[in-house]
């Protein structure tokens, strides 16, 4: 894993941001920690956003180290 990614990253990601997607367009490893997984989820505007999500249908690697 090269880097973790944070809540608002992900966030970008999610909504299609251009910088965002450009920045995350590239070889690299990326994790996401159960702490920022949890927090996405939480923000999450309704139970269909929810549902069937998970970090790796997303492409992120769970992390359980800190």
């Amino acid at each position: 894993m090269d880097a973790i990614l944070d809540t608002t990253v992900i966030i970008h990601l999610w909504r299609r941001y251009k910088p965002a997607l450009a920045w995350f367009n590239n070889p690299q490893v990326y994790g996401v920690t159960t702490a920022t997984w949890l927090e996405v989820m939480e923000g999450s505007t309704s139970k269909i956003h929810q549902t069937g999500v998970t970090p790796s249908s997303c492409g992120f690697l769970m992390s359980s180290t800190m």
